[in-house]
């Protein structure tokens, strides 16, 4: 009898411990991961910042004439590069480079407009021997990143477009002649009827345009009349129209375009 019950339990002291390795077992399983673990899981993926292979990158856009206009998008790039001692900000992930050949000495107009509300752009320009002449990196996400690069000598200039850390995106590049016009004026024509004198003009490459300021012209003053802010952009073609109900037959007009730096250019019509 004393056997037996000795027998059961060992029996029973064996069940249960088994039973407790299996519940831990289990709890392992149902642990949450550790800190470490967590971390991994939450943080993206980091972009290298070395350099691929020339057959994995796209070549840069050769610019040989201005202006140039541009949509492109820095995701599809596949080319990385650290701007930050160029542009003094956190800026090291995929960039989108294009070569900039300038014949003779000129300065430049650099605007680079994200087209994502969330996008943070910045953009360095290198000299014909690798050296920084300029990076920009001042305004927040969604917002236009322009510059005025003074004169440059002849050569071959790397521009390169990037965003804030690894942020990659849609965006639209002008880059033109310092001294090149603000905007272009075409089809200005005045027409006159019984409802009151019709003027209309069409504009193109809105790159540094405030507003357009339409004046009256008569023999003794110079009046305006109206002022449009413009609503075109460097790559399309804009229409506007004003309808002066005073305007006589001996009355002309000019147009006056404002940048955005205080220059003024001064177009007659009719």
């Amino acid at each position: 009898m004393r056997n037996s019950f000795i027998i059961r339990a060992i029996v029973t002291a064996a069940a249960l411990c088994g039973c407790l390795a299996v519940l831990h077992l289990i709890g392992g399983w149902r642990k949450s991961p550790s800190p470490v673990a967590e971390l991994t899981a939450a943080t993206p993926p980091h972009h290298s910042l070395i350099l691929p292979s020339k057959g994995d990158s796209i070549p840069p856009l050769r610019i040989e004439s201005l202006p140039f206009v541009a949509f492109d998008n820095t995701c599809y790039s596949n080319t990385q590069a650290d701007l930050s001692s160029c542009t003094g900000m956190l800026s090291g992930g995929e960039v989108r480079e294009y070569r900039v050949v300038l014949e003779q000495v000129m300065g430049l107009q650099i605007e680079v407009e994200p087209r994502d509300p969330d996008l943070d752009l910045s953009f360095a320009v290198f000299g014909p021997e690798g050296d920084c002449r300029f990076g920009s990196d001042q305004q927040p996400a969604g917002w236009t990143e322009r510059a005025s690069l003074g004169q440059l000598d002849p050569g071959e200039y790397r521009l390169m477009v990037g965003g804030y850390s690894d942020n990659c995106g849609p965006y639209l590049l002008t880059v033109r002649a310092a001294d090149a016009p603000i905007v272009e004026v075409s089809e200005a024509t005045v027409r006159r009827g019984p409802n009151g004198t019709a003027v209309r003009w069409t504009s193109f490459g809105e790159v540094d345009l405030a507003h357009f300021s339409l004046f009256r012209i008569s023999p003794d003053s110079r009046a305006r009349v109206a002022t449009f802010r413009g609503h075109g952009s460097p790559a399309e073609f804009a229409e506007y129209r004003f309808l002066d109900r005073e305007g006589e037959s001996s009355i002309g007009y000019e147009l006056e375009a404002v940048a955005r730096d205080g220059r003024r250019e001064v177009f007659s019509i009719g």
